[in-house]
């Protein structure tokens, strides 16, 4: 079942993802957050090392809102 729902998400959740990113990008003013973040037992790094979420989304005069988050 875990694979059904990787393959669901790639197929059918990346391309909305990547769509409201291009159009996030579109936008004159964005606003955005970055967070350290600790993530456990992530290949290639010790569980001390920093990883980031960042948020990004448009500003509160946008006639459609979006935002969108990364986790690097």
């Amino acid at each position: 079942m875990s694979n059904w729902l990787i393959t669901a998400c790639e197929d059918w959740l990346e391309p909305i993802y990547e769509e409201m990113k291009k159009r996030l990008c579109e936008h004159e003013v964005l606003h955005a957050d970055e967070t350290v973040v600790q993530v456990l037992k992530e290949s290639g790094k010790s569980a001390q090392s920093k990883s980031y979420m960042w948020l990004f989304r448009t500003s509160g005069e946008a006639k459609h809102q979006i935002s969108t988050t990364k986790i690097f």
